[in-house]
């Protein structure tokens, strides 16, 4: 690694001095394509929160926590914590 020398008011130091690497080569791809992530992150849906889904159908998609908290979509991340977005397979546009 190179070092750099700076001077500033009298006092000189040494800066390491950081060299990019242009010899490498270009990753790959990742093997999985968004649309197969998406379906791998697409959470089973329990029957307790089957009968949530089913008791709001007008929203297309929810979200609900382990403890049965309900939040729509609009709602801040803040407020919803580690809540869960479910698609509502009973919504009725």
């Amino acid at each position: 690694m190179a070092k750099q020398k700076v001077t500033t008011e009298g006092e000189e130091q040494e800066l390491p001095v950081i060299e990019e690497n242009t010899t490498q080569a270009p990753t790959e791809a990742p093997t999985t394509t968004p649309a197969k992530k998406a379906k791998e992150k697409e959470p089973e849906p329990s029957e307790h929160t089957l009968d949530i889904l089913r008791a709001f159908p007008a929203y297309a998609t929810m979200y609900i926590d382990t403890q049965g908290g309900i939040y729509t979509p609009d709602t801040p991340e803040k407020l919803r914590g580690n809540a869960v977005l479910y698609k509502n397979p009973y919504h009725k546009p």
